[in-house]
């Protein structure tokens, strides 16, 4: 074949175009070429086969929680003995950022908030030791304070473990039989129940028994702590050995403590056993959980008692793997009859999801027939080539996409990343970008054939007029995504997967074009014939479409007359003004995540009502279970969070193509709302969506006050809220006092009677918590296992009258009743308190019925809410904490990165160009290309969300990449052949329009192929 150029000679280099020099010089080493094929394929295939597939990244934010439980003690008494003493003993931790803590009824929550820069597992140890350090300091019968920390990962599977019998303590027997079983599983790390009920032993004691036999609780508690005891006596030697000699009275089984002397009846002379006067029961904690599950059982969704079970993978597991080898596990448990009358039901599978999204990538590259039929880039590509270049340039092109693709994998081993959700989201994002410079070259190859070139001189003439513009884009590119990687905070964290992934993607773009693609070129593509009527036109012109002469001919016309040009730029700003005006329209919605029309996922948390029992609350959550069994679309739900003040209700929706139009996600929540609002007992629900992103705040516009007097911040917090509530869109308002106090049974002791009925506040205070409270006496390790011996009340007062007539015994054995020295009051006494930096606080909170009114709102509160209005209120400070300042916050983030990419991309075209304005000319594109960014958003009915903004930022990769592939080859003319500004210009137009159209055709299918696969999400949530 000629491989001279159709004017004769050789193809001419430019002496600084090393990326010419590199297609020359892979063009004529092949073997050498064949290597970095073979090199990508096996490297690629190896790193695929032996990934790690995780879920969502495991990111652990710098907190450290630090938790005290103290029963039955007040908010008050929890602030003044407990969370001071820890925020005093944490405030020198090493990089300590700032602390906030939350004082309630029995415990005490103290959140340390560290820098980015300083050691977790180090900070940790600091706070644990400075605790250990002042727990003499604490309430003696406050539980040892525990330090904990976070991750936004929660457990990879969470199974629902329900038995035939229903009866709670036969399933958590079944629970603890899992769980010790499947914690032995490769690649598991941790197996634990969802609300831990250890298993005890309760004395319940009778108190008219007691009376009746004159035993008293301390008779009682020494009885029972006495007889339980193995007691080395010492040693003697006997049979001329030394041996030891023990006392064994320790309870080998339950009998023994029911059977156990306390006392005798002083006028039947009898024994008297702990059976006499209390009932022994071998049982679990009852700990106010409302244990049950909601599963697809013989076709239908049915509510049971049950209890989950988390699981949760090692960092440095497969994800995949370590399900199925659960799955084994529970066979053969099954098979060994351990789980006869057991249900387990699977409630959560992150490996499901993981491997979802592998197939949404796969389905990407190369299609699906799955349920209705989609092209993949792969086959798009193909097609593109092939309908307008020809077959022979479509299979040099189409095998970019594996090459790219196997490369990315093989670069993401050797950095050590695992094949997590975001990893995975991005590859998504990958297969529309690199296609661009396969395609580019590929074209320009073909193009210069038809010029009449040879195969050699074709390859290289395309390396000489595209080298250095296809190295530019790829890194101009790479630089818009760089600064992801820097973001800070948890965010910060999760987003660097992104630059992890595409960088090596694009690298890749850049490798293939130059080194791989080329050779198979010279091999497979061949000469055309120029069609008739060719020779009438410019050599340049040969081969181009009537599309691309019409656009050069529309170019030439503009560049011709200068008021032309103006007309141009003026509609091109007008353009731009009305794009970014909807904005202004509050039609598209800045959020942080925006919502699909159908998600997968769907919640219900509910508010209870104050002081509600545990009966009533299990009622409530009984009644939302059934509302949830009746909508045809859920396939599972399980209660995730309960507290005494509320619960909150996770449920899964069965696959899009198995649900009617009846049954989509909105559907679903309007009727949930509808029914929740008829439920007894509910003081607020919120039903909502869950897909992409974290779940929406409960109250979208929040405030946080800061002072220490508690009557200015009470005063100040319901005056703020009462402004919230006279603002139009607001549904609710929390003003952290309004109906928050708790009830609270006041026991005021009369010092001078306390004392002349020989007795103190102490001694008091012990026997009320003897008799209404619980208390561990001993620990039991006979037949059944070990468990903790528990004396408490079976006849707990239920009144305060009754209160009142509780007995007090004095030193002297005097008897007399708690209503002889002091005076039994209800009140109701402050909920939780709140501190930050050690400073008390109140969050004053709203939600509104659109979050499409949420900046609205939020401006009008803020013009209210001025710093002379905080100083009138007499409020030391405040804090925005609410959904538009996290909106805010991320957003001022992302847009910093975005503007300091497209700095840094500005700084390197000048360098490249050699001019100040040709770069800029390239990026006043940019603004241009977002005249369909915001149309788009809101003929869809879009929100502007964190995805969005990812889209915009390829986008402006996208607009550069096409900008100075325009600006250097209309360069190269004006150097290189005299042509004028003009003429460059408008032959760059032509020249370049078939790949610029072929590349975003392939973007654009490949894109739309992964919009519509027909499961899973873009990125999978984690919410549990």
């Amino acid at each position: 074949m000629d491989n001279r150029n159709p004017n004769g000679g050789t193809v001419q280099e430019h002496p600084y175009d090393w990326n010419a020099k590199l297609v020359r010089y892979f063009l004529h080493n092949s073997r050498l070429v064949w290597v970095i094929i073979a090199a990508i394929v096996i490297g690629g295939i190896f790193a695929l086969m032996n990934f790690q597939r995780q879920g969502f990244p495991q990111v652990a934010p710098k907190i450290v929680l630090v938790q005290t439980i103290f029963p039955g003690a007040t908010a008050e008494e929890m602030e003044r003995q407990v969370t001071g003493v820890v925020e005093a003993a944490v405030k020198d931790v090493k990089g300590l950022k700032e602390t906030s803590s939350t004082s309630a009824n029995s415990f005490s929550n103290v959140i340390v908030m560290l820098d980015e820069s300083v050691s977790l597992d180090t900070a940790v140890q600091d706070v644990q030791s400075k605790i250990q350090a002042v727990q003499a300091s604490l309430p003696s019968d406050a539980e040892a304070p525990k330090v904990q920390t976070f991750s936004t990962s929660g457990p990879s599977f969470i199974f629902g473990i329900t038995h035939e019998s229903q009866d709670l303590d036969t399933i958590r027997k079944s629970a603890d039989t899992v769980v010790q079983d499947l914690s032995d599983v490769a690649g598991v790390k941790s197996v634990a129940l969802g609300a831990e009920a250890p298993e005890r032993i309760v004395i319940s004691f009778d108190p008219a028994k007691m009376a009746q036999a004159g035993v008293t609780l301390d008779v009682l508690q020494l009885a029972l702590q006495g007889a339980n005891v193995n007691f080395p006596a010492g040693t003697l030697d006997l049979d001329n050995q030394t041996q030891s000699v023990v006392t064994i009275g320790a309870y080998a089984k339950l009998e023994d403590i029911s059977n156990l002397f306390v006392g005798v009846n002083q006028k039947t002379r009898q024994p008297i056993r702990v059976q006499d006067i209390a009932e022994v029961k071998r049982g679990y904690e009852e700990d106010q959980q409302i244990d049950r599950f909601g599963y697809i059982d013989n076709g239908e969704l049915v509510g049971r008692p049950g209890v989950l079970v988390n699981i949760e993978v090692t960092s440095d597991a497969d994800v995949i793997k370590t399900k199925a080898a659960v799955d084994e596990h529970l066979e053969e448990m099954r098979a060994d009859g351990k789980l006869d009358g057991v249900t387990v039901a699977e409630l959560s599978n992150v490996a499901r999801d993981t491997e979802n999204q592998i197939g949404e990538i796969v389905n990407g590259a190369v299609g699906t027939t799955k349920n209705l039929y989609l092209l993949g880039g792969i086959q798009l590509l193909f097609i593109a080539m092939l309908l307008f270049v020809n077959w022979r340039a479509a299979v040099v092109a189409a095998l970019a996409i594996p090459l790219s693709v196997l490369f990315t994998f093989m670069a993401l081993a050797v950095t050590g990343t695992e094949l997590n959700t975001i990893v995975l989201f991005s590859m998504i994002l990958v297969l529309g970008l690199i296609v661009d410079p396969a395609i580019i070259m590929v074209e320009s190859i073909q193009r210069y054939h038809d010029l009449k070139y040879g195969a050699k001189d074709a390859v290289l003439e395309s390396g000489r007029r595209y080298g250095a513009s296809l190295f530019m884009a790829v890194l101009a590119s790479m630089i818009v995504f760089m600064p992801f990687g820097v973001v800070s905070g948890i965010f910060g964290e999760m987003i660097k997967y992104i630059p992890l992934t595409v960088i090596p993607a694009l690298i890749a773009s850049y490798i293939i074009p130059i080194a791989i693609l080329p050779m198979l070129s010279k091999w497979i593509m061949r000469m055309r014939m120029p069609k008739q009527g060719a020779q009438e036109m410019s050599a340049e012109d040969q081969g181009l479409w009537r599309a691309a002469r019409w656009f050069m001919s529309v170019s030439r016309n503009l560049l011709t007359k200068k008021w032309k040009q103006i007309a141009t730029v003026v509609g091109a700003l007008v353009l731009v003004s009305a794009s970014v005006s909807i904005m202004g329209t509050g039609k598209v919605q800045v959020v942080q995540f925006s919502k699909a029309d159908d998600n997968p996922y769907v919640s219900v948390d509910a508010r209870f009502k104050h002081g509600l029992t545990f009966a009533d609350r299990s009622a409530v959550g009984e009644q939302i279970e059934q509302l949830l069994i009746e909508e045809k679309g859920v396939a599972k739900f399980f209660y995730y969070q309960q507290s005494a003040d509320g619960l909150f209700i996770f449920a899964e929706l069965k696959d899009i193509l198995e649900r009617d139009d009846t049954q989509k996600s909105k559907e679903i929540v309007t009727r949930l709302k509808a029914g929740t609002m008829d439920i007894a007992n509910i003081d607020d629900v919120i039903v909502g969506e869950l897909g992409v992103g974290p779940p929406e705040e409960d109250y979208q516009i929040q405030v946080q006050l800061n002072d220490n007097d508690p009557v200015v911040l009470e005063k100040a917090a319901t005056e703020v809220g009462n402004h919230l509530r006279s603002l139009e869109h607001i549904t609710r308002v929390d003003d952290g006092f309004t109906g928050k106090g708790e009830s609270e049974v006041r026991v005021v002791l009369d010092r001078t009677k306390v004392q002349l009925a020989g007795l103190s506040s102490f001694e008091i205070g012990q026997q009320l918590k003897a008799v209404i409270g619980e208390t561990t006496v001993t620990k039991y390790a006979g037949e059944g296992g070990s468990a903790d011996v528990i004396l408490k009340n079976g006849a707990l007062p239920g009144n305060v009258d009754a209160i009142r007539s509780l007995p007090l015994t004095s030193r002297t054995g005097q008897t007399v009743r708690v209503s002889d020295v002091a005076t039994v009051e209800q009140t109701t006494a402050v909920g939780a308190i709140q501190r930050f930096d050690g400073l008390r606080f109140v969050s004053v909170r709203a939600r509104i019925d659109d979050s499409k009114n949420l900046v609205t709102v939020q401006q009008k509160f803020n013009e209210y809410l001025t710093d002379d209005k905080l100083a009138s209120l007499g409020i030391d400070s405040r804090d925005s904490r609410g959904e538009f300042d996290e909106i805010a916050k991320s957003f001022t983030q992302l847009g910093m990165a975005l503007a300091a990419a497209i700095i840094l991309v500005y700084i390197f075209l000048v360098l490249q160009f050699k001019s100040f304005t040709q770069p800029l000319v390239m990026l006043v594109t940019v603004p241009l290309s977002l005249t369909g960014v915001f149309p788009a958003l809101l003929l869809t009915g879009s929100d502007l969300g964190f995805l969005e903004l990812l889209g915009v930022t390829i986008l402006v990769g996208i607009v550069v990449s096409v900008g100075i592939f325009l600006m250097d080859y209309a360069n190269q003319l004006v150097k290189e052949r005299g042509y004028t500004a003009k003429e460059a210009i408008t032959q760059a137009v032509g020249v370049r329009f078939r790949p610029i159209v072929l590349t975003k055709l392939v973007v654009i299918g490949g894109q739309d192929t992964w919009c519509r696969q027909p499961h899973g999400e873009l990125v999978s949530e984690q919410h549990i």
